[in-house]
């Protein structure tokens, strides 16, 4: 059982549809959330039903399915937030947003990991993708929100280079442009996320890790761009 939603509580409906048949998911910001479980604003999904969308907790601490997330307001722009597929093999579905009381200038997008997609959505522009698998869970797609950038970027993705010297990460091709660093390894586990500002050659420290390979992902206002490195102490 949950909370209603009240119309003045900043919230993203996120509506997704197979041929005739839609299903949402929402997720609210509150001052009092939390990125775990908030008993009585958090809202579990009971999966009855052949096609279906949801997200799981922001902070892992739960593999539970919801269907109304709830969390903080302070968390908006630094969060993904993972988003949970029940639908069968050769599925086209469609995503749509629907925003209730965002700040001024904030943007819903869709990260496709599959695809290396990163896609703004809103009621009139959609993301549509056809499954060749069946899936049932979580770790494809992700949903992030962030701030409107009123500049118009002056790089391409082919622009982007990224390599390391041991421990350190080096990013070049963004310039004066906001862009997110993210490092994972390769079971999917985020072990670094961070926010940069494109100088045109960026040199980032990275906390102490293992040595080991890992996957560097750098998102922009123009994509997405991967890359895998061998970290050495």
């Amino acid at each position: 059982f949950g909370r209603n939603i009240d119309t003045s509580v900043p919230t993203i409906e996120l509506r997704a549809s197979v041929n005739n048949t839609t299903v949402k998911t929402k997720i609210s910001y509150s001052e009092k959330a939390t990125e775990g479980l908030d008993v009585g604003y958090d809202i579990g999904n009971f999966d009855g039903s052949a096609f279906d969308v949801f997200t799981h907790l922001v902070d892992g601490s739960l593999a539970n399915n919801f269907t109304h997330q709830s969390l903080p307001t302070s968390t908006m722009e630094t969060t993904s937030i993972p988003l949970g597929v029940k639908a069968d093999a050769g599925s086209e579905i469609e995503f749509v947003s629907k925003m209730i009381a965002l700040p001024s200038g904030i943007e819903i997008y869709i990260e496709d990991r599959l695809l290396n997609e990163y896609v703004k959505l809103s009621e009139t522009a959609s993301y549509t993708v056809q499954l060749k698998e069946a899936v049932n869970g979580v770790g494809r797609f992700y949903l992030h929100t962030k701030s409107n950038s009123l500049t118009v970027p002056t790089f391409t993705l082919d622009d982007i280079t990224i390599y390391n010297s041991k421990s350190t990460v080096f990013i070049e091709g963004i310039i004066s442009q906001d862009f997110e660093l993210v490092i994972y390894d390769l079971l999917g586990k985020v072990v670094y996320r961070g926010n940069h500002q494109g100088t045109g050659k960026n040199s980032i420290e990275l906390p102490p890790m293992e040595q080991a390979v890992y996957v560097v992902q750098v998102r922009t206002e123009v994509g997405v761009k991967d890359k895998k490195i061998l970290l050495k102490k």
